[in-house]
């Protein structure tokens, strides 16, 4: 593979995770705006908008530590 190869798998792994840091920085966003006390409400919103990952991290997020433990 040439230099120029490479360049481009580099420029879309750079994409990829400005992505990945966009998406969680509107998931933190997202769980500020909703509070602690709506987090079914708060998942179901992350799924819709971000995929099951998005609910799982939403939850991990707001869940009490103890929960944590046994997710």
């Amino acid at each position: 593979m040439g230099a120029g190869g490479a360049r481009i798998r580099l420029d879309q792994a750079d994409t990829a995770v400005a992505r990945a840091v966009r998406v969680h920085l509107a998931i933190a966003h997202d769980i500020l705006l909703a509070g602690l006390n709506a987090q079914s409400a708060l998942a179901a919103g992350c799924k819709d908008r971000y995929g099951l990952q998005g609910a799982i991290i939403c939850l991990m997020s707001v869940a009490p530590s103890g929960w944590r433990s046994k997710i």
